[in-house]
């Protein structure tokens, strides 16, 4: 609350969601104050948002993709598995469903997904017609 222009003796209320950053995602006003909150698969910390380990108990792993294969590695440096000759640059990870898609690099080219614990199960998604001009090697 600040006091009001018009009436010192009456406060106004602030909108401390105006301040950037105050909450990580999501914030509301509230007279006198505010509240932060999270989207879906995010727990509160504080005024924070922290992202929820799906599965549970699961090691973080990091999926690359290279000028000739596709690789899941955990953080500390192990190699879990390689796909060679992949010719794919990627453009999305679907966390949820453990799924990696991208467009591959064969003309012409196609909109690929497969499953990040398995890179042999794999399938194709039409091409949207906005990434069919694109010329996959600069990807």
């Amino acid at each position: 609350m600040e006091p009001s222009v018009k009436n010192v003796t009456q406060c106004q209320d602030f909108d401390e969601c105006s301040i950037n950053a105050i909450c990580d995602q999501k914030c509301k006003n509230t007279p006198g104050s505010y509240e932060c909150s999270c989207v879906k698969g995010y727990s509160k910390s504080g005024n924070r948002c922290i992202a929820i380990n799906v599965p549970a108990g699961e090691n973080a792993t990091l999926v690359f993709i290279t000028q000739n294969n596709m690789q899941r590695t955990s953080l500390n440096g192990q190699a879990y598995e390689i796909q060679s000759n992949n010719k794919m640059s990627i453009l999305d990870v679907w966390h949820r469903n453990r799924t990696v898609c991208g467009l591959t690099t064969t003309t012409p080219p196609q909109f690929q997904c497969q499953k990040i614990d398995n890179f042999d199960q794999k399938w194709q998604i039409n091409l949207p017609p906005i990434l069919s001009s694109f010329d996959c090697e600069y990807i």
